[in-house]
């Protein structure tokens, strides 16, 4: 792999600086219970599909991890759905 040229590295932005010049160009940044959410929604279905490939194949192994990560999706999202703006939980 080659090494990296000073001009790549400068041009490199930190998490900040990036939020910060998303900010400056007046876009909106994505809360952390959305992000949970989309993360969720995305375990659901890779998921679902490793379970109905592991039915399909007759691997029970693939379809065992397929519902486990369809679960941890839905936990992961119904998480992000419960979690207030400013980043609290509805008691």
């Amino acid at each position: 792999m080659a090494a990296r040229s000073k001009s790549h590295e400068a041009m490199t932005l930190t998490r900040c600086q990036t939020s910060a010049m998303s900010a400056r160009l007046g876009r909106k940044q994505m809360k952390p219970n959305t992000k949970n959410e989309i993360k969720g929604a995305f375990h659901q279905v890779k998921g679902k599909v490793k379970e109905k490939t592991g039915h399909v194949t007759n691997n029970p192994d693939s379809e065992a991890d397929g519902k486990a990560e369809h679960n941890l999706g839905r936990v992961e999202k119904d998480d992000g759905a419960n979690e207030t703006d400013e980043g609290g939980y509805w008691e």
